[in-house]
């Protein structure tokens, strides 16, 4: 009597598919905002397997925003799945990058001119602080140039005023213009006399005259 014993064998796959993650990328901010649009990543990364690589997926997915202020971080996470289900994942951290300088909205484009003040030396100039705007957070400062309000002189004339606008990310703009200060008071006389009459002198034909001069 013949006895038989039969069985199967499976094999099965358990290794994990393995991912090439780079560990950080930098994302620009979109146009006029202080955000970072989320790229894709799994075009980026790539992976291997023994049996094949079915699929690679992230979250969040491509497209979202993040961050709101030079600097932000946020974490990706890469899944790759091969044929028989296995499931790899790495970690990639985007970083925003705020490239963008700022911009003047009302810099000067024609020098400030002002005139001497009455029977003065001196002109006193105001000017307003130029307006800046930044797809993140600015910050306007003067550097260069008397302040407003003070008094300037002609022969300092004319002046450079600088403002700098500065980002959270360190990019600059300046805004430059110039104060001109010119004399524009009309000269007068103070004492102009009227007509002088001027008689001869006794049994003379001419007169000595005399007057004071003017001031």
């Amino acid at each position: 009597e013949n006895i038989s014993c039969s069985f199967n064998i499976n094999i099965e796959d358990k290794e994990p598919p393995m991912l090439d993650c780079t560990e950080n990328i930098d994302v620009c901010t979109v146009e006029e905002e202080c955000l970072g649009e989320i790229p894709d990543l799994t075009g980026i990364i790539t992976a291997t397997d023994n049996d094949g690589v079915a699929s690679l997926s992230q979250s969040p997915g491509a497209g979202a925003l993040f961050g709101g202020a030079h600097g932000d971080q946020i974490t990706v996470t890469v899944f790759a799945t091969d044929n028989s289900g296995n499931i790899a994942e790495c970690d990639v951290t985007l970083t925003l990058v705020d490239k963008k300088p700022p911009s003047f909205t009302n810099c000067p484009t024609a020098p400030y001119t002002l005139g001497l003040d009455p029977d003065a030396c001196t002109a006193f100039g105001n000017w307003s602080i130029p307006v800046a705007e930044d797809n993140c957070t600015v910050t306007v400062t003067q550097t260069a140039g008397p302040v407003s309000g003070s008094a300037l002189t002609l022969d300092q004339s004319p002046y450079t005023i600088k403002f700098t606008a500065t980002d959270e990310a360190g990019n600059e703009t300046i805004c430059s213009f110039e104060v001109i200060v010119e004399d524009t008071q009309v000269l007068e006389f103070q004492n102009c006399p009227s007509d002088y009459t001027f008689g001869l002198d006794p049994d003379q034909c001419m007169a000595l005259a005399n007057w004071s001069i003017p001031i």
